[in-house]
């Protein structure tokens, strides 16, 4: 108890021992007020490095980090990177197909639009396109019966 009155309690101490590997008893030494000489950006890293995971990159993935920018070169890109760089290049790559494919779907749009009126202009319409279909396949039809009603007239006259 006298612990916690009289004494400061330094957290960022604290989490630098866990960070680094600190597995021992708490106790009154590890509370004092002036933490030992603990280098931050060792600790720190060495804990980011044991939770960073890293990748081998296949060719796919290599391309897909030129493309975003990350590497000038396929060359360029080392064998093993972290897995949020190659997702964070993922992101980036899905973001330029999705604005990519959006464009491209305005153009056929516009193309579509174009043709439509042209066709419009030529005096095309789908409703005039069924109707021609349709003569035509009646015309089929009745040439077949004629051509099965001829065919059985010369079989009953034989």
């Amino acid at each position: 108890m006298s612990l916690m009155r009289g004494k400061f309690l330094n957290l960022k101490y604290l989490f630098c021992a866990t960070k680094a590997g600190f597995r021992g008893k708490i106790n009154a030494k590890s509370f004092s007020e002036k933490p030992p000489d603990v280098n931050p950006k060792e600790s720190v890293s060495h804990g980011m490095e044991s939770l960073r995971q890293m990748v081998v990159p296949t060719d796919f993935h290599k391309r897909i980090l030129v493309w975003t920018g990350r590497f000038k070169k396929m060359s360029d890109v080392p064998d093993r990177i972290s897995a949020e760089t190659l997702d964070k290049a993922k992101n980036k790559m899905r973001i330029k197909v999705s604005n990519y494919s959006i464009v491209a779907t305005l153009i056929a749009c516009m193309f579509m639009m174009a043709s439509g009126r042209r066709a419009q202009q030529r005096g095309e319409s789908l409703q005039k396109m069924n109707l021609d279909w349709h003569k035509e396949m009646s015309k089929k039809i009745d040439e077949e019966r004629a051509a099965a009603a001829a065919a059985l007239e010369r079989k009953n006259m034989d």
